[in-house]
């Protein structure tokens, strides 16, 4: 998952070409990197708990005050084409590609297969079918690819969301099999999967429709949960608030 988060996300860097810098970072290094963050700094804020709006909105405009007010701010307010945006890489409708990593321990037995699908950008109704398909498959593609055919211990299907880019992703893990043959059953499985899903009745449609409404309407179990959910929707730039509710109704 990690390479998969490396090779779709803009200006991200491997971990071993960090380690590869730090050697030759000084301690004035870092002191000129306090001032260029400072420069560039602006605030994304989310408050939730037993908090009034009004008190909300003063602790902001004490920071506020304290980094871009005064005689000497510490920081200058940026314009918008300043702000860091999240990009995420467009695959090719149709295209395959294929990245190999050897693991760091070359006496390990395991190997790992990450089968990515793009599938689309945020949007209502198209998320609510992925989350179907995904709610619809997750059960036969485990029986498929772990009971059946017995790829590798670890066996899954998984969505993902990449700052707003989803998609479908295969995950399996195995000492018997290379991620080679496993990423040629996952296509299989799909082709079978497909005729499966021309065959499901009305009923059947409906009912994991219903629950993945019911999945969609249950409550938060705290506030932590709740705060993820909202804040996610912040640091993804899609700040859509509402959209438990409009998922919901492109259920209905």
């Amino acid at each position: 998952m990690y390479y998969c988060s490396l090779l779709l996300e803009d200006r991200s860097w491997a971990w071993m070409e960090e380690l590869e810098v730090l050697p030759n970072i000084k301690a004035e290094d870092l002191a000129k990197f306090a001032l260029m963050m400072l420069s560039r700094a602006f605030l994304e804020c989310y408050m939730a708990g037993n908090i009034e709006r009004v008190v909300a909105e003063s602790m902001i405009k004490h920071v506020e005050d304290i980094f871009f007010k005064g005689s000497n701010p510490i920081c200058q307010p940026l314009f918008p084409s300043q702000h860091p945006t999240n990009r995420v890489l467009k695959l090719i409708r149709g295209m395959n590609y294929f990245y190999s990593k050897e693991g760091l321990n070359p006496s390990d037995d395991n190997s790992a297969l990450l089968h990515y699908i793009q599938v689309h950008q945020d949007d209502f109704m198209l998320n609510v079918k992925l989350e179907l398909f995904d709610l619809i498959a997750k059960q036969p593609a485990f029986y498929q690819l772990r009971s059946v055919e017995q790829l590798g211990y670890f066996t899954a299907l998984l969505q993902r969301n990449d700052f707003g880019i989803r998609g479908l992703q295969f995950i399996i893990q195995s000492t018997v099999k290379g991620p080679g043959y496993s990423g040629l059953r996952v296509q299989a499985f799909l082709k079978m999967f497909e005729i499966q899903l021309y065959k499901m009745t009305h009923d059947e449609f409906t009912s994991n429709v219903n629950a993945l409404i019911d999945m969609k309407l249950e409550k938060h179990k705290n506030l932590q949960e709740e705060s993820w959910v909202y804040w996610r929707e912040i640091t993804d730039g899609t700040l859509k608030f509402d959209r438990t509710e409009a998922e919901v109704a492109a259920l209905r």
